[in-house]
C-alpha cells in the first residue's frame, strides 16, 4: 500500500460524514471515518459497512478519527482503531489494515448460509479471527435499550440491540465455539425485551400503586399492634395515643416499640406488609409480573480453536436452537430418518405413518411467560408426547408450535388413536398449568408411502391444514 500526503495508505475510503457515505467500496481495503461529529453518526456509518451484503465488505478494518475526550465503550468495541492524530499514527494504521486484510485472505470463501442464527455466528467467527480477538467482552451502553450489548455479534444484526443476542450466543456456547464466564444479570420486559423497567409497589387487592407506607406500632401494656395512624388522635397530632387502652404513648423501647412497617392502599383502603411488586415497561408500557420477566446472564466470551477453525474454513454452521431438547432430533436427522423407513418398506410389509400436531395460538402463551419457560415448556410436552410413544419412533420439533413425530410400524387405528389422545392431553396440561389457557390444535396424520419421495412426503404432511379437537 502506497502512502499518500499525510502517510495513510491510499487504499482507506474516508468518509466525512453520513451524507457523503456510499456505497462503493471497489479498491478499497479500510474504511476511515474522520472527524465525524457525533457519536450516532459513527454508529450509523459502522453499521451500513457491517451488515453489507458482500462480507469483503463488512469485514473491512474502521479506523476512526476523532477528537472526542472519550467514547462510549459500545462504539469503541465497533471500530478496530480510535486515533487522534493522522500523522503520527499513520504507520499505525497501515500495520493494522495490513494485518487484517492478510487474514481476510487466509480464509476460504464461506458456503452458503440458509439460518438466520448461522448466518450470524458465521459472520461474527470470521470478524473475530480476523482481528485476532480471544476474549469478548460485553460493553454496558445507554443506547438500546437492554443496557449490554455484545458488538461482536450485535454489528452484523438487523437490530443492534436485540434479545436474539442472548439466544444466539447461547446457541454457540453450546456448539463449542466459547466458552463463558459469569459477568452480570439483567431482566427484560416480556413482551418487547427492553431493559428500561420500573418497579413499583402496588396493592395486593386492586393492584392500585397509590400506597403509603406507615410504621406498625406495638403497644407492649395492652398489646394492641396497628399502623401508627390508629394511633393519632385529631387535635392531639403531637401525641401517639392507643386506640384500645386510651393511654398515651412516652418512651419507645420502653412502653412501645415499631417492629415493622406495613402498606395501605389509597383506593381500596387494603392493608399489607408485603405488597405486590409491579414492573412497568418504558418502551411497550406493558405490565410485567416480576416472575414472567425475561432474566438474562451476561457473559465474557472465550473464542476456542473450534471456532477458529470454523471460521477459517468457511463452514456452515450447524445450529439447532431446540438441541437441547431431550427426545427429540434435528429436522435434518429425521428426514434421513423417514428416507430409510421408506427403503424399508419397499421390502417389509409394514405400516408406518407421520404425524403433524400444531398449536397455533400457543405464541401468546410464549409471550406470557417468556424464552427460558418457553423452553421448559417445550420440554414437557415433548416428554408429554413421548410417553405415548414407543422407543423407536421419532420427534422433532419443527418450530416452536409444531411438532412432527413418525410412528414407525404403526396400525391406521393406533396411529389415529395416538395422535388423537396425545392432543387432548397436551391441551388439558396447558389448560391446568397455564391460568386456565386454552390452546388452539391442529393436527393431520399420513401413511408413508414406500415407492414416493420421503422429502416430498414430509413436505405435504407441513402443508396439510386439518382442524383437530
Amino acid at each position: 500500500m502506497k502512502p499518500i500526503g499525510n502517510s495513510l495508505p491510499e487504499s482507506l475510503k474516508i468518509v466525512y460524514s453520513p451524507n457523503d457515505f456510499d456505497e462503493n467500496f471497489d479498491g478499497y481495503l479500510g474504511v476511515l471515518i474522520s472527524n465525524v461529529a457525533e457519536t450516532d453518526q459513527i454508529r450509523y456509518i459502522v453499521r451500513r459497512i457491517r451488515l453489507n451484503e458482500n462480507e469483503k465488505v463488512s469485514l473491512l478494518p474502521i479506523i476512526v478519527h476523532h477528537d472526542f475526550k472519550t467514547l462510549p465503550d459500545s462504539l469503541v468495541n465497533l471500530v478496530d482503531l480510535t486515533i487522534r492524530d493522522l500523522t503520527s499514527q499513520s504507520s499505525q494504521v497501515a500495520e493494522l489494515v495490513a494485518n487484517i486484510q492478510m487474514a481476510l485472505q487466509r480464509m476460504e470463501p464461506v458456503e452458503n448460509v440458509d439460518k438466520y442464527e448461522e448466518y450470524i455466528i458465521t459472520r461474527a467467527l470470521r470478524f473475530i479471527y480476523s482481528r485476532g480477538k480471544k476474549v469478548l467482552s460485553p460493553a454496558i451502553t445507554d443506547d438500546g435499550p437492554v443496557g449490554y450489548v455484545h458488538s461482536f455479534i450485535t454489528q452484523f444484526m438487523d437490530r443492534e440491540y436485540s434479545l436474539d443476542q442472548y439466544n444466539i450466543l447461547r446457541m454457540a456456547v453450546k456448539e463449542g465455539y466459547f466458552t463463558s464466564e459469569f459477568v452480570d444479570v439483567i431482566y427484560l420486559c416480556n413482551k418487547c425485551h427492553s431493559g428500561a423497567l420500573m418497579y413499583r409497589e402496588a396493592c395486593t387487592t386492586c393492584n392500585s400503586t397509590n400506597l403509603v407506607q406507615e410504621d406498625i406500632v406495638h403497644h407492649f401494656p395492652c398489646a394492641y399492634v396497628g399502623p401508627q395512624s390508629d394511633f393519632i388522635v385529631a387535635g392531639r397530632e403531637q401525641d401517639l395515643i392507643c386506640p384500645k387502652c386510651n393511654k398515651r404513648l412516652k418512651h419507645i423501647g420502653v412502653d412501645y416499640d415499631k417492629p415493622s412497617s406495613v402498606f395501605i392502599c389509597n383506593q381500596c383502603n387494603q392493608r399489607a406488609q408485603q405488597p405486590t411488586i409491579m414492573v412497568k415497561c418504558c418502551t411497550c408500557l406493558a405490565e410485567n409480573s416480576v416472575e414472567h420477566l425475561i432474566k438474562r446472564e451476561v457473559l465474557r466470551y472465550h473464542v476456542t480453536a473450534k471456532a477458529m477453525h470454523a471460521a477459517v474454513q468457511g463452514t456452515t454452521l450447524s445450529i439447532n436452537k431446540f438441541s437441547d431438547i431431550r427426545g427429540t432430533i434435528p429436522r435434518d436427522v429425521f428426514n434421513l430418518f423417514i428416507a430409510q423407513e421408506v427403503e424399508r418398506m419397499k421390502n417389509a410389509k409394514i405400516e408406518s405413518y407421520l404425524a403433524k400436531l400444531e398449536f397455533p395460538n400457543i405464541i401468546d402463551l410464549f409471550h406470557k411467560i417468556g424464552n427460558d419457560a418457553q423452553m421448559i415448556l417445550l420440554a414437557d410436552i415433548v416428554n408429554l408426547i413421548r410417553s405415548n410413544l414407543a422407543s423407536s419412533d421419532l420427534v422433532c420439533i419443527e418450530n416452536s408450535s409444531t411438532f412432527l413425530v413418525a410412528l414407525l410400524d404403526r396400525k391406521h387405528e393406533d396411529a389415529i388413536n395416538w395422535i388423537s389422545k396425545i392432543t387432548i392431553e397436551i391441551r388439558r396440561s396447558l389448560k391446568d398449568n397455564h391460568d386456565d389457557f386454552r390452546a388452539e390444535a391442529t393436527f393431520n396424520l399420513k401413511k408413508l408411502m414406500p415407492f414416493k419421495e420421503a422429502n416430498d412426503q414430509l413436505r405435504s404432511l407441513v402443508a396439510l391444514q386439518e382442524k383437530g379437537s
